[in-house]
């Protein structure tokens, strides 16, 4: 399911630009999150020996790191999963119970 990204109001302040701004970067790093840790689990598993260390060597372990991290984040910054739209549907003001009320 596609759900149309959070927009500024037609009028927007620049204090609304603002707020829709940091509303999508909370939204884009949660599920950059969200997905590092859905492959750091996987990665531990996959492993012969779930030992935690790729290829035997101490510094294998520092690499798959780094690499479960880039690729959550490559992934997210191509479209995720899905979760950083329906994080930001979930805050619009027209949402039942989602966005701030003034």
């Amino acid at each position: 399911m596609i759900v149309a990204p959070l927009a500024p109001p037609q009028n927007a302040t620049p204090e609304e630009l603002k707020d829709v701004h940091a509303k999508r970067e909370a939204a884009r790093a949660f599920e950059a999150l969200f997905v590092r840790k859905m492959l750091a689990s996987l990665e531990k598993t996959s492993k012969p020996g779930a030992t935690g260390e790729a290829g035997g060597g101490g510094a294998g372990g520092i690499y798959a790191s780094m690499m479960v991290s880039s690729l959550a984040d490559s992934v997210t910054q191509s479209g995720g999963i899905g979760l950083q739209d329906m994080i930001l549907r979930a805050l619009e003001p027209s949402h039942p119970g989602g966005g701030s009320k003034k």
